[in-house]
């Protein structure tokens, strides 16, 4: 097991297993063949998946800004960026295709005065 150490005193990181040579091939053989399935998923069902994936990063920014700042020592302010990034990144590529335009809405994050997308249900 791996003990990872807070860059903030007092706070506690979960143990995580250590991967063997055996792990990490088996988890590329994994990610192979899911690569391989996600090339054959027809476009509306990735925009469906990516759509799912952007509301649960804005489901749970919370949780994941504390989860990166007990990781990383990251202020929550930059911790946002992350998750912001990627919010943007996957609501980019989900409008791009043109099949969730009316299904994101433009709002502003609490934590940041920088502007981002979130899944608006009464679309």
């Amino acid at each position: 097991m791996i003990n990872p150490v807070s860059p903030f005193p007092g706070v506690t990181i979960e143990s995580v297993p250590e991967s063997s040579k055996q792990d990490v091939a088996l988890a590329v053989a994994k990610a192979r063949k899911a690569q391989t399935a996600w090339a054959n998923t027809e476009v509306s069902n990735r925009v469906k998946i990516l759509d799912r994936f952007h509301k649960l990063l804005i489901e749970n920014q919370d949780e994941l800004l504390t989860t990166i700042q007990a990781e990383t020592g990251k202020s929550r302010f930059h911790a946002a960026d992350e998750i912001l990034g990627l919010a943007m990144i996957t609501a980019h590529y989900a409008l791009a295709s043109g099949h969730l335009h009316q299904s994101v809405a433009l709002v502003r994050y609490r934590f940041s005065p920088r502007l981002m997308f979130c899944h608006n249900p009464k679309a």
